[in-house]
């Protein structure tokens, strides 16, 4: 609470990550906890939404090898961060970078981003990965989801990637 009163304050920011950070080392297991101080700190600083992503992926991921299956799992609360940044497009590159080169979450944020942020990105990710089955999924999501003229111009202009657009 203190944490969340000191934000409504300009001079007092370094009270709240403070009070923050007691609360996060009081409750080391919850998931939900980052991802609660995420929407206190998403208007004040996105320096710190990124670091209570981290933390909360760190933690979700803790969960899942405990309890495998959990909701409170990997990709479901990366599914979450995706969904925060999605209405923020300065958030949106942070998200992605958290994806690192973990499939599961690249798919993950494939499915909610925005399709001009499909076409943005997708060149680089499409390039950058040597997963083929990877790279085929996300560039489905892509034509599904973004500029169908750009996933087919980017196929055509990259054949050796064995991209088949679906010239539809």
């Amino acid at each position: 609470l203190r944490g969340s009163l000191a934000l409504h304050y300009d001079d007092k920011h370094a009270v709240a990550e403070h009070s923050f950070a007691i609360q996060r080392r009081l409750d080391p297991t919850r998931v939900n906890l980052a991802m609660e101080q995420v929407r206190a700190w998403n208007v004040q600083d996105p320096r710190q939404v990124s670091t209570l992503w981290k933390e909360a992926l760190r933690r979700a991921s803790r969960e899942e090898s405990r309890n495998p299956g959990s909701s409170d799992g990997l990709v479901n609360t990366y599914q979450r961060i995706v969904a925060t940044a999605s209405k923020d497009e300065s958030l949106a590159a942070a998200a992605l970078e958290l994806a690192g080169e973990n499939s599961s979450l690249l798919a993950a944020w494939a499915r909610s981003a925005s399709g001009n942020l499909l076409d943005h990105e997708m060149p680089r990710l499409l390039t950058a990965t040597d997963d083929a089955p990877l790279r085929k999924s996300l560039f489905q999501t892509w034509e599904q989801r973004g500029s169908k003229i750009a996933a087919a111009a980017f196929a055509i202009a990259n054949p050796e990637l064995r991209l088949s657009p679906s010239l539809k």
